[in-house]
């Protein structure tokens, strides 16, 4: 379908003017579980999303919101390589590989005042032959989720609490959990690699499940901003979790519709052990700058 290779198209019915409701149909932004209030400035994952909650990721969908109460269920045929990708990478004798989409995937969220919490879940399957073990049209269940809070209460004139939390399992299969770190080298671990199920040894059963959790926190006062966030995985076919940290402070000036954000920080990627080739203990400072106009 045309809708899948387009970046955004998604069209609003509102119901009584919106006093009841509205509904969007279309390749959809993910704003149920991307909203951060974080200024980070110096990540390809800005505002630590990494760290609390989900990259953006827009799909093909229907959502229909009302108040602070909002529920969509997504498409998963665009994501279906990250599924299919565990057999045909693993070199296993897997071949007719074929996905099918049990369900959509289903995402809701509530916003109260400056609180929200969002959640989502997809089940999805493949079917498949394997040469090595002799079976065929075995079909293979994979399930993924994820949990999200997240908070920027104003806790006195001109200061603000921002912080967030999530637990995901297998979140790469839906391509929304942010790497969390920064840009290459020092992202903590690769998204492709570390947020996806992984296929046991033939006859040890189906998926080995990979679950992610993650935070931060921050406090903006009067223009400045300081944060942590923390990044972990883990897996039962790995030795160790892979875990980041980050901490970073900037201050936002801003002129009409100009603005200028100095930022520096600090990263530590942790084991990056399921990054081939990448070292296991990668850490650095970084420092810039952001010039932004609004018009």
């Amino acid at each position: 379908m045309l809708i899948y290779g387009l970046r955004l198209l998604y069209g609003d019915y509102k119901f009584a003017g919106g006093e009841k409701g509205r509904i969007r149909v279309g390749q959809m932004p993910g704003t149920e579980l991307t909203v951060s209030y974080y200024g980070r400035k110096l990540s390809s994952d800005q505002g630590l999303q990494g760290f609390g909650t989900l990259w953006e990721a827009r799909r093909v969908g229907i959502n229909y919101e009302i108040g602070g109460f909002s529920i969509s269920a997504i498409s998963m045929r665009q994501d279906a390589a990250a599924v299919t990708g565990l057999f045909t990478a693993a070199d296993s004798g897997f071949s007719n590989v074929e996905f099918s989409e049990v369900m959509p995937r289903i995402v809701a969220a509530y916003s109260v005042s400056s609180f929200k919490v969002a959640g989502t879940y997809v089940k999805s399957s493949v079917m498949a032959n394997n040469t090595v073990t002799g079976e065929t049209d075995r079909r293979y269940h994979v399930d993924a989720g994820h949990l999200m809070v997240a908070a920027n209460p104003k806790i006195a004139n001109n200061t603000r609490l921002i912080a967030s939390g999530f637990y995901s399992v297998n979140g790469g299969l839906y391509q929304m959990v942010a790497i969390g770190g920064g840009h290459d080298p020092y992202e903590a671990v690769r998204r492709d690699l570390w947020a996806l199920p992984q296929l046991k040894k033939p006859g040890k059963g189906d998926m080995y499940n990979t679950s992610i959790y993650g935070g931060a926190i921050a406090l903006n006062v009067n223009g400045f901003e300081a944060g942590f966030g923390i990044q972990s995985a883990g897996s039962d076919a790995w030795e160790e979790n892979q875990t980041g940290k980050l901490v970073y402070g900037n201050y936002t000036y801003r002129v009409s519709g100009f603005s200028i954000t100095p930022e520096v920080g600090y990263i530590h990627s942790g084991n990056r052990a399921r990054t081939p080739g990448a070292p296991r203990d990668t850490r650095g400072f970084h420092a810039g700058v952001q010039f932004r106009f609004d018009i």
